[in-house]
């Protein structure tokens, strides 16, 4: 085998998780002992879908023999049509479901439906949780990664828009002026896939002879695949948390406490404690507190109190029936996104509260 310097590299990846990276781009890879990148769709890797996408069992094997599996979108929905929030939400769910299956993250993100890079908003939230991001476009990636290797560019291994000769060249060129380039492909079989077996074993049989470095994103970047990586602020299912706040005196049907799941997941409230330090200030004020679909109260449940006595000084719990409180058991409270059952709300009834001090806790854990 010839060497060459070592300055560029070549990476490969496969998008969407086509069970045929497994079936027949896997044996080949391991004739090289090289390792590729895998961009899964987490909601298809449950069943397979038929035997069309990666299972999460088949996931684990490429990443044990130290494939990087990066996120591709939970439902492979286009970024670019997402809000920020949207986005958020998604790459929560696509960590979580990942990890509660045993897959690591590795720091690596595909963009679905070949999205881009719209604004630096957009940009600044995605790099808060991934060490690289890949486009559909031949493309410098913005994100600092290994020094050695300064130019990023994407191209597509498909030959119906890039021969392999020509996708040799490219590897060949990235190695000989310090690059990095991803060839990305999706399927690899028969007829109307992206190559066959035969053309991707000549391919690696080339980098191979040529002493052309091939390596995983994360060998690349220098990330560690973590095991217990979240988004940041994000809560893990089984997490406990607390919030504790101010409790707001008012007039007769004002709103007390009015507190929104800040989780893209959807949570279960353990308890939560009214402490009560200043009377409201009316004998006949009382707390009704449940769930709600916003913050004015709309569809206001008592699942937690019902009549809780406003004007005594006490600590209130929502799981003691002496207390006022009404929770027989764990309440589910929705998600961030969605428009119903995703607030906890308390308001005040019959009459003023205009003298009430206190303070709310709620105990919440994820799932």
């Amino acid at each position: 085998m010839y060497t060459a310097p070592q300055h560029g590299v070549t990476s490969i990846t496969f998008d969407d998780g086509i069970i045929d990276v497994y079936s027949n781009a896997f044996p080949i890879f391991n004739k090289y002992q090289y390792q590729a990148n895998v961009a899964i769709i987490p909601s298809r890797c449950y069943t397979g879908l038929g035997g069309t996408y990666l299972t999460w069992e088949q996931t684990k094997i490429l990443q044990s023999a130290g494939w990087d599996i990066a996120q591709h979108g939970y439902a492979h929905n286009n970024y670019s049509e997402l809000t920020i929030p949207q986005i958020r939400a998604d790459v929560s769910k696509s960590t979580i479901a990942m990890l509660q299956n045993g897959i690591y993250n590795s720091g690596e993100f595909v963009l679905p439906e070949g999205g881009f890079i719209k604004t630096y908003e957009f940009f600044t939230t995605l790099r808060k949780y991934f060490t690289a991001i890949r486009g559909t476009a031949g493309e410098i990636n913005a994100i600092p990664v290994n020094p050695n290797y300064g130019r990023f560019i994407a191209t597509d291994m498909n030959l119906r828009s890039a021969t392999i000769a020509t996708a040799k060249s490219r590897a060949l060129k990235a190695m000989k002026y310090g690059g990095w380039i991803d060839l990305y492909l999706h399927t690899v079989g028969a007829s109307g896939a992206n190559v066959t077996p035969a053309q991707l074993d000549d391919f690696l049989a080339y980098l191979y002879d040529f002493g052309i470095p091939v390596k995983s994103w994360s060998q690349i970047t220098g990330a560690k695949q973590n095991k217990n990586f979240y988004p940041a602020g994000y809560i893990a299912p089984g997490e406990t948390r607390t919030i504790t706040g101010a409790l707001t005196a008012g007039a007769a049907n004002s709103i007390a406490l009015a507190w929104q799941n800040p989780e893209p997941c959807d949570i279960l409230i353990k308890k939560v404690v009214f402490s009560i330090t200043t009377e409201g200030g009316t004998e006949l004020s009382v707390i009704n507190s449940g769930i709600a679909d916003d913050a004015t109260g709309t569809n206001l449940g008592t699942e937690f109190f019902n009549g809780l006595n406003a004007n005594a000084i006490a600590i209130n719990d929502s799981t003691i029936v002496a207390d006022g409180g009404t929770q027989t058991k764990w309440v589910k409270c929705l998600n961030s996104s969605s428009a119903t059952g995703g607030w906890i709300v308390a308001k005040i009834l019959a009459q003023a509260a205009s003298d009430l001090v206190g303070t709310y806790y709620i105990e919440y854990i994820g799932t």
